[in-house]
């Protein structure tokens, strides 16, 4: 893929991007679908033609996502993004139970925004339940069972993990939940595009920059008759969900990125491509001194790989490996800066010093094998001048 000028290429005259979790790339068609609709510039609530005109380029992009999720194109609702719909559905159904009060369940490898939007409807009065996860980082559905009780307002949980790719026994979890008649929210943030993700009554909310459309656009799908309050007011925009003027350009980019994700996803190679390419990239880390790979081996995303060093600091081969040209993370985004041990692997049962040493490869569907060969080349390189600087780094 073409790097950004970033003034960090490498000799071979390109950067290497290995942090498609965090975000990915804008696709050729979705660039060529959000420049083609600068040329239409209506108010989408406008009963002009103009407004006309907009209002059709958010519709078809609507039935876009709509085809990609399995729903119905009027139980999508635009957004911001991931955060804002994990916002818009925890703190909106506290917000409809304020005065009776009730009680959450979610899981102790949530992304910040579901663990950080439960903390403050605890802070208003409701009950919370963070389920522990196996070595895998997986949710037991017996523990979701359990945990239900007369009260329970919502059951939130991820499907993919951002930081290890670990992938949730959804159909399990959300049944467990729908058949007690307790609102089930799933986070597809990471998920949707690259795996088939479908929810036959819920919520479930996803972000477009994630599979290579726009930042600051996402959705939120409905399905069922769950009752939100509403968090942004004006007027009736998103079938009265979340008013303000659309953003039709990221709009448009979120529905070209939805149907280059739907054609991925009908391509008979589609997942055995993925495996190799993760597949390659798993093998090569593990195989280096003092490896240790965190990402489960069945049921996880394989674009996925993360890994600890013995006796490294993750932030430290993060900054080294950008210095030369790669990019990579420690963790989730959000706390790029401000490195902390990742409360997914302490989780898991890590050791704080695992935790402290990890760090997260994360492909796209633009990732070659080429590119693959040389990021290990470039980290076996990394992390044996750390281990060869100071003898106590004793593998």
């Amino acid at each position: 893929m073409t790097p950004p000028s970033s003034g960090r290429e490498r000799a071979s005259g390109r950067a290497l991007y290995f942090d498609n979790n965090a975000t990915t790339p804008l696709l050729p068609s979705v660039k060529a679908a959000m420049r083609e609709a600068m040329a239409t510039y209506g108010n989408p609530s406008s009963a002009h033609f103009y407004g006309e005109a907009s209002a059709a380029l958010v519709a078809r992009a609507r039935a876009s996502v709509a085809a990609l999720l399995g729903c119905e194109p009027e139980q999508v609702v635009f957004n911001s993004g991931g955060s804002e719909g994990a916002s818009s559905v925890i703190v909106g159904t506290a917000l409809r139970h304020l005065w009776e009060g009730g009680h959450i369940v979610t899981s102790a490898v949530e992304h910040p925004a579901v663990l950080r939007a439960c903390e403050f409807v605890r802070g208003l009065g409701f009950e919370l339940s963070v389920l522990p996860v196996d070595g895998a980082g997986r949710v037991d559905p017996a523990s979701v069972r359990s945990a239900l009780r007369p009260g329970t307002r919502l059951v939130s949980i991820m499907h993919a993990n951002n930081e290890t790719g670990a992938l949730q026994p959804l159909e399990d979890l959300s049944s467990i939940a729908l058949e007690a008649g307790v609102p089930f929210h799933c986070d597809a943030v990471q998920s949707a595009g690259k795996e088939p993700v479908r929810l036959r009554e819920g919520l479930l909310t996803i972000s477009a920059h994630k599979f290579h459309g726009p930042q600051g656009v996402g959705a939120l799908v409905l399905r069922g008759d769950v009752p939100l309050q509403r968090l942004v007011f004006g007027g009736e925009q998103e079938h009265g969900h979340r008013a303000g003027t659309e953003n039709v350009l990221g709009i448009v980019g979120l529905g070209a990125a939805a149907d280059s994700a739907q054609d991925r996803l009908a391509e008979p190679d589609h997942e055995s491509r993925r495996r190799a390419i993760g597949g390659h990239l798993r093998e090569g880390l593990a195989s280096m001194d003092g490896a240790m790979v965190n990402s489960p081996l069945g049921d996880c995303l394989p674009e996925t790989v993360n890994v600890s060093f013995r006796k490294l600091r993750g932030d430290t081969i993060v900054d080294m490996l950008s210095a030369r040209g790669v990019a990579v993370s420690s963790g989730s985004a959000c706390h790029s800066t401000h490195p902390e041990p990742s409360h997914v692997l302490l989780a898991m049962g890590l050791s704080l010093d695992r935790a402290l040493g990890a760090v997260r490869f994360s492909c796209s569907c633009l990732t070659t094998h080429g590119e693959i060969d040389e990021v290990l080349a470039v980290t076996e390189q990394t992390v044996h001048q750390l281990y060869s600087a100071s003898p106590s780094r004793s593998r």
